[in-house]
């Protein structure tokens, strides 16, 4: 019997019940990390209004960015080799010098008179906010994992604020704020979006990437884009639907797949008048 089908949730961005089970997970998938996770299992959901896919389970990752989430995906403590061997790739290797691109060419065409302030949430290893440095961007960067900030602070190239947005206290207000491969590693994802209201300049625009749940899925269940760590993968409709939950309107989005093979939704936001 599976854990959670007998509870029938509303899915919480367009409020919709019907729920489809994609699979049931006794055992991670191959290049899954488990955390430290005892007991794995999750069952993966897709709400068929809006194409949101879920992942349900009873593990606990509220901690896990504090560092093991590093340990896991960056390396161990190799984080500074990791980061060298990236920055390195050439442009059609680079899924971040791709989103540097986006970015630039956009605020170029779209909003040529706002500064080129940028506040980057859930930095990392700190390739995205050197980039756009080198770019000549004035750079804010917040991570929750204390080695990642010291990390990104010896880089010399940007802000560094240590923390969880939107706790994390910052005064300066920016022309951008970027969550890259980000809210979906966040359960309440609606909150954290709606806190990068305070702190964007007027005509300031929010930039995100979130998992493309409805490419990834022809492709099967075991893609990474479903894995423990995604509480959400994303279609079209879901992510204006969490857009516009959160207090902003979608100015620009497309798909692509990324040079790492990942299927990606990109979108540009601005607030809602």
């Amino acid at each position: 019997m599976n854990k959670f089908s007998s509870v029938l949730l509303d899915c919480f961005l367009c409020g919709s019940q019907p729920q489809e089970l994609l699979a049931v997970f006794n055992e991670p998938r191959k290049g899954e990390n488990t955390f430290g996770c005892d007991n794995y299992y999750r069952e993966l959901y897709r709400c068929i209004n809006c194409g949101l896919i879920s992942n349900r389970h009873d593990h606990d990752l509220s901690e896990i960015y504090d560092g093991s989430y590093r340990l896991a995906a960056y390396d161990g403590d190799k984080l500074f080799e990791r980061f060298k061997r990236i920055m390195d790739l050439p442009y059609c290797k680079s899924d971040n010098k791709g989103r540097v691109e986006r970015i630039v060419n956009y605020f170029s065409d779209e909003k040529p008179k706002l500064d080129k302030s940028v506040c980057d949430v859930g930095s990392g290893m700190g390739v995205f906010p050197v980039e756009m440095a080198y770019r000549g961007w004035d750079v804010t960067a917040v991570d929750p994992d204390p080695h990642n900030v010291q990390h990104l602070n010896s880089l010399g190239e940007i802000n560094v604020y240590v923390g969880y947005f939107p706790q994390v206290q910052i005064s300066q207000k920016f022309s951008l704020i970027t969550f890259n491969k980000v809210l979906e590693h966040i359960e309440p994802i609606v909150e954290t979006l709606s806190g990068a209201k305070a702190m964007l300049v007027p005509q300031g625009l929010v930039y995100i990437e979130l998992p493309d749940g409805e490419y990834a899925l022809k492709e099967g269940v075991n893609r990474q884009e479903f894995f423990l760590e995604h509480f959400y993968a994303f279609s079209m409709p879901s992510l204006t639907i969490l857009a516009k939950r959160a207090g902003f309107t979608v100015e620009f989005a497309k798909r692509i797949r990324d040079p790492s093979g990942k299927y990606t939704l990109f979108a540009f936001l601005s607030l809602i008048e």
